[in-house]
């Protein structure tokens, strides 16, 4: 998939970044409220990815990404 977006999540436990297969902002907050279980103090950073492809991420995927992504 060519467009997808990252995602780093901020909180008291420290940092997660996941990588979200979505054409949308919208539908990968939604993919990721699925699969990821919410925590209360999170701050959310996103940045939509369009020429950095990541091998077998399809629609609706929410993958761990590695840190330093944003």
């Amino acid at each position: 998939m060519d467009t997808y977006f990252t995602v780093k999540i901020d909180s008291a436990q420290g940092h997660q970044y996941f990588h979200v297969g979505a054409p949308t902002q919208a539908e990968a907050e939604k993919a990721l409220a699925e699969k990821v279980a919410p925590l209360p103090d999170a701050k959310f950073t996103w940045q939509k990815i369009t020429d950095q492809p990541v091998p077998g991420l399809v629609n609706g995927d929410v993958v761990p990404a590695p840190e330093g992504w944003l």
